[in-house]
This record gives structure tokens, C-alpha cells and sequence, in this order.
């Protein structure tokens, strides 16, 4: 007979399901260990060259009124008054009316340039100043004006009349040229200047003396502007002739070049001036504007007595010292470890080299030790050269701990 066995299912012992156990804690434990073995975040390096200070700053005797400011043409500004901040101009903008138009209508120097001819409503233009005082140069309608006379006119003689003629000329409109004018100041970096009209009339035309200083360089880059405001005369259609407004240009040989003076209620006295000069075995063209003087003639004298001083102040070297922060590593789990110089390193005061030089920070690991060398500082000089310090570790940077490690696994921290 046939019979039915049930099959027998042997049970799992509990020992083996405890060793199965065991070896998937065991896998899940070793995974999380070896995560947390390789998270090193990323240690982030951030240059602070921004915040360096030189030894060895210029002293300079700054006016007790306004503001001030002294640059070199081609190494910007070096020093400042503590008070800067936009302030009327007066017909120091006039600079910037030439600039836009020689930009807009290039010249050759000693070019003439297209003619300006002289229409009714110019004859506006010439009574709207005449009326609210301003220097104006007497014009007919019909009568023609070279392009270049008209810069001379503008920047010799300060003549609003010719500013606003010679922008609605160029431009179409003075706002059109406004326009223009404050996309160009922009451009080169003139962040506090604002152009509101073509003469310097207006309050509303602004900008600090830092930025006046700036200012004068790109005027001087210019060779047609350059030339026109040494001019110490200019010769009238009439066969008379007038002196610069500008009445320290050249004056008892002082050496100043020009460049613009102005005067309005609003701004007071204004004189942006430039003058040739050696600083050791060097020669450098030094730019100084004062602003605000109450007496016009403040400011003229003011300026001009910049200059020397500024020549005495540039004398010699200025450093940068061992020691100085020029960087740092951004630390996730601790501290952010800065970079100094490891040397001390020095440079001319007038090349404003801080602007233009450029820290190199290297990879580093959560090994590094203070002392240990991780980049350079790369300073420029006159010419193609430059100079470079050392820079290193100015403390340790020690492994992430555990429990860091633990809460970035689980807060699932990405790295």
C-alpha cells in the first residue's frame, strides 16, 4: 500500500542566523567607516591681498576744507583726504565734453577737424549762460569754428557757451551726450562721477577727487588734450589774445602742465593740476586736485601746493612686511587658517603696485602644518618687472573630527 510521507523541513539553528546578522552589521558598520574615512571637504582658498596695508605710507598736508586727492599719470591714485565723496565739479567736466567728442570725432594733433557752424539757437545757448554769469565766447550765427578751436575755446578759456555747442555738434542733443558721456566715465572706472551737462554748470555733474585724479590721466593720455591745456594762450578771430584760466600753468617755472580749473556756487573752487618731476632718478607726471575751497584762488594755490609734498612722500620705498595676512583657507569643520608673507617685500610708493599684484595659493591637505609654504605674492614694478614673496601657513589645519564626520552623513552634507 501506498502511504505519504510529509516533508521534514529542518530548522535553522539559531547560531547561524545570529553569524548572518553579525556579518551584515559588520558590512553596513565597515561602509559607514570607510565614508567617513574619505570625507575631507573641500578647503577653499580665498586671497585678502584687497585688505594689505603698506609700511611706509605717504604723509601728505591735506587742505582743512573739501577734498583732495594726488595720483601719478599711469599708477593712479596714491593718496587721498578721508573725506571722499561726490561733489560738484564745476567746469572741470569740461575734460570730459573733450573726451567724448575726440572719442566720438577722433583728431590728429594739429588737425583742425570739421567745422562747427554756428546757428540761431546757439545763440540761445550763448545768452542762457551770459545770464546765469558764466565764460562764454562771443559768437554770430553763421560763423564757423573748427573743432579744435572749439576744444581750445572750452579748455583754455573754460567757455560754456562752446561746450554745449560743441557736444550738441558731436552728440545731436546734450543729452544725447550725457548719455554718452556717463556709459564712458563708467567704462574707465569712474564710479563716483556723474555727467549731467557738457560745461560744469550744473550741480548735478559730480564725482570725488579720487575720481578727478583718474580722470586727469585719461586727459592726459590724450596728446590733443594734453597739448591744448599747456596752451598759456589762446589767440582770438579778432586778433586779441587771452591767458588760460588756469593761472598757475607754468607759473614761475613751477612745471605745472595744466590741466583744468572751475568755479560754481555750488562747487566753490576747483583746480585739477599736473606737473613734471624726477622722484628718485624717475620722472613722473604728478596729478593733484583740491575741491571745495571757498575763495576760488584757495583751491588754485592748494592744488599746485600739493605737489611738492607729494614728491618728498613718494621718496624712497614702502614694504609690505613679513607677517602681513594676504590670504586664508576657508576650514568647514574649524578655524579658517590664514597666509602671510614669509619675507618682507618692498616696492616704489607711486606704482600703486597693491592694485595690480596677485596671490597664488596652493592645494593643501588637512596635514599641512603651520610654517609650511603655500603660495606667493606677486607684486609688479615699473616696467615688465616684479617682485615676489613667499607666503605660508600661519597655522595647522587638523582632520575633520568624528563626530563632524558623523553629523555630515547623516545631515547627507555633499562634498
Amino acid at each position: 500500500m501506498y502511504s505519504y510521507r510529509k516533508p521534514i523541513r529542518r530548522k535553522k539553528s539559531r547560531k547561524s542566523k545570529s553569524l548572518y546578522v553579525t556579518a551584515m552589521v559588520l558590512a553596513v558598520l565597515g561602509i559607514f567607516a570607510a565614508k567617513l574615512l574619505v570625507i575631507f571637504p573641500t578647503v577653499y582658498a580665498t586671497a585678502d591681498i584687497q585688505d594689505v596695508k603698506l609700511a611706509n605710507t605717504l604723509a601728505i598736508p591735506w587742505p582743512a576744507y573739501g577734498q583732495s586727492a594726488v595720483g601719478v599719470k599711469g599708477h593712479g591714485v596714491v593718496s587721498a583726504s578721508p573725506n571722499q565723496s561726490a561733489r560738484p565739479t564745476a567746469s572741470v567736466a569740461k575734460l570730459v565734453t573733450a573726451l567724448a567728442i575726440l572719442e566720438k570725432k577722433p583728431l590728429v594733433n594739429n588737425e583742425q577737424g570739421e567745422q562747427i557752424v554756428i546757428s540761431d539757437a546757439d545763440i540761445a545757448i550763448y545768452d542762457f549762460y551770459l545770464s546765469h554769469q558764466g565764460v562764454v565766447v562771443d559768437i554770430k550765427p553763421g560763423q564757423s569754428i573748427s573743432q579744435y578751436k572749439a576744444l581750445q575755446y572750452m579748455l583754455i578759456l573754460s567757455a560754456n557757451n562752446i561746450a554745449d555747442i560743441s557736444a550738441k555738434w558731436a552728440f545731436g542733443s546734450v543729452d544725447e551726450y550725457t548719455a554718452y558721456a556717463n556709459d564712458m566715465v563708467k567704462k574707465m572706472g569712474l564710479s563716483t562721477m556723474h555727467i549731467d551737462d557738457a560745461s560744469g554748470l550744473s550741480p548735478k555733474t559730480i564725482s570725488s577727487a579720487e575720481d578727478l585724479v583718474r580722470l586727469g590721466e585719461y586727459a592726459l593720455d590724450n596728446p590733443v588734450i594734453a597739448d591744448i591745456v599747456a596752451q598759456e594762450s589762446i589767440d582770438l578771430p579778432e586778433g586779441t589774445q587771452k591767458i588760460n584760466t588756469n593761472v598757475f600753468l607754468n607759473y614761475q617755472g613751477n612745471g605745472v602742465i595744466g590741466i583744468k580749473n572751475g568755479l560754481t556756487d555750488e562747487a566753490g573752487g576747483v583746480l585739477l593740476a599736473a606737473a613734471k618731476r624726477t622722484v628718485d632718478n624717475t620722472q613722473l607726471t604728478i596729478i593733484s586736485v583740491v575741491m571745495g575751497s571757498e575763495r576760488y584762488f584757495d583751491s588754485q594755490k592748494d592744488a599746485v601746493a600739493l605737489i611738492d609734498p607729494t614728491v618728498s612722500a613718494l621718496s624712497g620705498s614702502a614694504s609690505i612686511a613679513a607677517g602681513t595676512v594676504v590670504g586664508h583657507y576657508d576650514v568647514p569643520w574649524g578655524e579658517n587658517a590664514d597666509v602671510i608673507t614669509k619675507e618682507p617685500i618692498t616696492l616704489n610708493k607711486w606704482t600703486n603696485a597693491l592694485d595690480a599684484s596677485y596671490v597664488e595659493l596652493y592645494p593643501i591637505t588637512t596635514t599641512t602644518q603651520k610654517g609650511t609654504v603655500v603660495g606667493k605674492l606677486t607684486v609688479p614694478q615699473d616696467g615688465a618687472n616684479a617682485s615676489e614673496a613667499q607666503i605660508m601657513l600661519d597655522s595647522d589645519v587638523n582632520n575633520p573630527s568624528t563626530k563632524w564626520r558623523i553629523m555630515g552623513l547623516i545631515n547627507k552634507t555633499s562634498y
